[in-house]
Formats: structure tokens, sequence, C-alpha cells
């Protein structure tokens, strides 16, 4: 008798029917039933034709290469942010929560505090950390040798700290090496200066102290931004005897970088006489200081058309940067019109003609190109969030975190409209958008326009459910002005059953108030707060 396939499906569901009522009484049928499941699997293998078996052959896919973190990548990406707890600054322990916008700020700025504190230790007596057990060695936490006129020196210590980005020591390893007529390669020289074009000459900005600096945005130090004119950088070019094409681009990229514009354009010229050809960096940066060369918004144009012009004839090809640069030039022509016209030329050629994608940062700048237009009617950003309404970003430009404070700063002077209110919330809220906010006071100032907008607009049954409960005070902690706005809503829709709650986190807040000069919003906040 021969075995088909109707007698192998009716067989296995013999098996599967008559072992389904006795496996709880009869645990032995377990192994009868795998027995008889194998038999039937090889029966059906032998069966089968040589073609069907080789078209059952699994192939094994090429091995993905994988990077050392993509693992912890991946468990992140499953984790979403817990709105229950504190921000990740701060300690997650109910008498550690930071309830107000002055401990926030107290308690952020006392963690930076403890982290200066040991830098300096570090640094002033770094002979109490020669000794280092740590496997593998990190870099940072290892004593950093101090190199001055009487070390001996060759190129493998200056690579060594070109690599290190320690700028004052690569500095006088070249110098000892001059001084000593010990020869260079020509890559190591241009290492070198990309170094210290980069940096304007001065150590790195230290990263580990962003809170403190965000605090004190107000309070940049604007020479720290200027280049050092007749510097080391600019010595250092002028002694290399060879210059090529990368010579110029990373000496121009120094100067713009660090708004020599004037000097940055002479080396520019310099370089098209002698037929260098330059790359997109280089172009992107000249764009971006159209302003400062040029003071009329027709000339700032030309100015842009002929690098341009430049671009084609030596053959590179515009990227988003390009786009974004110009963007950012147009918005400070003056004329409304001008600046409108020259915007939808740069996205018709830019996009349209060219498939550059936009970023956030291409959006953020059409938001301010349009923003100058004082009409009621705005319908620029609902054009914008249906072209991103639902998509996944990742930064690829600086001004990338702008977008989503703008976007909400807009409806919310613009526009008013809860509806395009909650499409940004939603975008903001899609997968990992949300860490292209920038810094924590962008946040604030996003939630601070998101909740006044609610306030004017939504039902306040929903308002506390769906906003304040959630995001209040872990993720923001509504300002005086704004905390009025939502009484002033209570009072509106007769919701007194709220007001218990908004009078314990009002004492929460700790609004600071001068008792002598009160000031006239926290006076309002109270007298609604006792009259209800």
């Amino acid at each position: 008798m021969i075995i088909n396939s109707n007698h192998l499906c009716l067989l296995r569901h013999l098996i599967h029917s008559s072992c389904r009522h006795h496996n709880r009484r009869h645990p032995s049928l377990h192994v009868c039933r795998r027995q008889l499941l194998s038999t039937v699997v090889s029966v059906d293998r032998n069966n089968k034709s040589d073609e069907q078996i080789k078209e059952e052959v699994i192939k094994i896919p090429k091995r993905i290469e994988r990077g050392p973190t993509d693992i912890l990548r991946a468990l992140a990406g499953t984790v979403q942010r817990d709105l229950t707890g504190p921000d990740y600054r701060f300690v997650d322990d109910p008498f550690l929560t930071p309830l107000s916008n002055n401990q926030k700020r107290l308690f952020s700025l006392s963690r930076e505090s403890g982290k200066r504190a040991a830098k300096y230790v570090f640094d002033e007596f770094p002979e109490l950390f020669i000794r280092d057990v740590s496997e593998p060695k990190i870099d940072a936490f290892t004593y950093k040798e101090l190199i001055d006129e009487s070390v001996v020196v060759d190129e493998i210590d200056i690579l060594q700290c070109i690599a290190r980005k320690e700028v004052n020591n690569a500095i006088q390893c070249f110098k000892n090496m001059t001084r000593d007529k010990k020869p260079m390669s020509a890559e190591t020289v241009q290492k070198l200066l990309e170094l210290v074009c980069f940096y304007n000459c001065d150590e790195p900005p230290d990263m580990d102290f962003l809170v403190e600096k965000s605090y004190a945005a107000g309070e940049v130090n604007r020479s720290a931004n200027i280049w050092k004119d007749n510097g080391f950088a600019e010595q250092l070019f002028a002694s290399i005897e060879q210059k090529t094409s990368q010579t110029y681009c990373t000496l121009i990229q120094g100067l713009v970088k660090f708004s020599q514009s004037v000097k940055a354009d002479h080396y520019y010229k310099e370089a098209k006489e002698l037929g260098l050809k330059l790359n997109i960096e280089t172009y992107n940066g000249l764009i971006k200081v159209a302003p400062m060369l040029r003071e009329s918004s027709d000339s700032r144009w030309l100015y842009m058309e002929d690098v341009l012009n430049d671009m084609k004839s030596c053959g590179v090809r515009p990227n988003l940067h390009t786009m974004n640069n110009m963007l950012e030039v147009v918005t400070r022509f003056g004329a409304i019109g001008f600046s409108h016209k020259f915007a939808k030329k740069i996205l018709s050629e830019m996009v349209n003609k060219m498939g550059i994608e936009p970023s956030l940062a291409t959006y953020y700048h059409i938001l301010n190109v349009f923003a100058k237009d004082k009409s009621p009617n705005f319908p620029i950003l609902y054009e914008i969030m249906d072209k991103i309404d639902g998509k996944e970003f990742t930064i690829c430009d600086l001004n990338d975190v702008n977008f989503f404070t703008t976007a909400m700063f807009t409806c919310h002077s613009k526009l008013n409209d809860k509806s395009i209110a909650y499409r940004i919330h939603r975008l903001y809220s899609l997968g990992k958008n949300s860490k292209l906010m920038g810094n924590f006071l962008n946040e604030t100032k996003y939630f601070q326009r998101f909740c006044r907008i609610l306030c004017a607009t939504e039902d306040v049954d929903v308002f506390m459910t769906d906003f304040y409960d959630k995001y209040v005070p872990n993720v923001y902690i509504p300002e005086p002005t704004t905390f009025l706005e939502i009484l002033q809503m209570i009072e509106l829709y007769e919701a007194f059953r709220y007001l218990p709650k908004l009078r314990e986190d009002f004492k929460s807040f700790d609004y600071r108030i001068d008792p002598h000069m009160p000031s006239p919003v926290i006076t309002d906040i109270q007298k609604i707060l006792e009259l209800n």
C-alpha cells in the first residue's frame, strides 16, 4: 500500500484527537505521541520527490555586522519614557524628587557642581591618579601628561595627542619637532591643522556640564567664538609649502565656524584662482556666512548663486545641509514677499528636482520664513504636518532640535488650534522623536505652549486627565502665568472639584514671591484659591 499525503494528514489528526483526551490522566502518552508523529514526519519526507527536498533546503543568510551596542539599542527601543517618575537627572526617590522649577534648577546645578569639584581635584592633583588598575583602560580617567619645551618627542607622540584631542600638547609637540628639525609627514601636518582649526587652537570644550551650559545659555561668552587672528592655525597653514584643496578646506571651515567670514571668503577666492576643488562642507559653510559678507537681500542671494555655480562646475552635488543653510540665510531677508519667493524656489530645486529629503531643521527654517507674515491665516503649518505626520526622524542637522518648540509656539501664537497641537504632540511622542527636543529647557517651552493651547480650547476634564495628571509635575511644572490660566479655566467651567489638587500643587510648586512686592499673577492665583 502506498501512503500518500491524504493518509498522512488523516493519521496526524487521529494521533492528535486520541491523545487530546488522555494527556491529563496518562502523561506517558506524551512519549507515544511524539514517537508516532516522528514516524509520520519521516514517512512524509521519504514520499517526497528529490525536487521537493531540494526546495526545502534551508538557506543561511549572510552575516550582518553588528556593533557592540546594537543589542542594547534594540532593548532600549522596547522601553517607553516613564512619565510617572522624575527625569534621569534626579534621584528616583519620593523625598528627593523636585516638585518645583526652582528645585529642578538647584538639584541639576548641584549635581554639575559635584562633577566640577571632582574634575578640579583630578586636574590639580594628577599625581594621585597615576595608578590605574581598571580593565579596559578608560582614557578620560587616566593621568594626562603635560608636554613642555624640555620634552623630546617624535611623530608618534604628536599623533597620539591628536587622537586624544590634546590641542596644547599637540601644538607643543609640533614646536619641539620643528626646533629639533625632525621630519614630519604631510598627513600628520594635515591632521594637526584640522585639529587646531576645529578647536581654534584651544582645548576642546568640556561636554560634562551640559545642564549648566543650558541654564547659562543667555550668558554665553561671545569672545570664545571669535577666530584667533594670526594664531597658530594660520601660521601652520602658511608653513605648508604644497597646499592642497584639503588644506584650504580645513582652514576655510575653521574660519567659518568661528565667524571670520571675510578671511574665509579671501581664502575661498584664492583657492578658486589656483583651480582647487573644494568639498561640500566648505561650500555649505560659505553659504551660511553669506549674511556676514553681504548686506542686502539681493546681494546675499547672488552670492549664494555664485557658490552654487562653483559647486556645479566642480561637480559637487548639494546635500541636506546646503538646502538648510540657504533657508537659514533666507530667514534673514528683510522683505516678506522676497523671502517667501526664494524659500519656495529653494525647496522646488532641492526637494523636487534633486530629491533631497528634508529634515526637521528644514521645516523649522520654513516656519521662521513664513512666521514674519502677520496674517491670521497661516496654512503652512498644516501643510508641513500633512507631509511629516506619522514619520520617525533621526538627528541630521543641529537645528532639528528646534522644530517641535517652534511648531508649538507657532500653533499657539498664530492658530490656537488644538487639533494641530495634538498632531504635533503625536509626532513628538512617536518612537524616538522626543529625543529631538534638544535640552530640557526646550521641552519646558514646548509643554508651556501646549498647556496654554489646551487651557483655551480643550474641555476641562479632558485637560486634567490627559495632560495635567500625565505630565505634571515630573515632565512639566506650570509657570505662574500658566497656572493662572488653568485656574481661570477651572473657574469658567465651574470644575471646582479640581481645586483641592491644584491648591496642593500650588504650595508644592514653591513660586517665589516678594512679601513686600507680591507678583500680580501670584496675587490673582491666591484670590481664586481663597474664593473657591
